[in-house]
């Protein structure tokens, strides 16, 4: 993916975010997405590593739950990973 389109996956990932449409998220995940929020369990129940679009669709709506989500929302993205396949909008 150009750059141009890696910021506007982003850019459509924090709107459909904001607006809590869990579908609008999913959109710009491959199916077998992995995400991972590294904090104990204890501390905050929803978190921890979440595979495949209903996994993590659980997990963005108990975050979504919590008071106030909507003002914590940062427009920084960080990701630490890697590709094995090129990857285009929603896959």
């Amino acid at each position: 993916m150009s750059e141009q389109e890696n910021l506007k996956l982003v850019q459509q990932f924090y709107a459909a975010f904001k607006t809590g449409n869990i579908n609008g998220v999913l959109s710009t995940f491959a199916d077998g997405v992995c995400w991972s929020i590294p904090v104990p369990k204890d501390i905050i129940p929803f978190v921890g590593q979440r595979q495949g679009h209903e996994q993590v669709a659980q997990a963005i709506a108990k975050f979504a739950e919590m008071p106030g989500v909507g003002s914590r929302i940062s427009h920084r993205l960080i990701c630490v990973g890697r590709q094995n396949k090129p990857m285009t909008a929603g896959h």
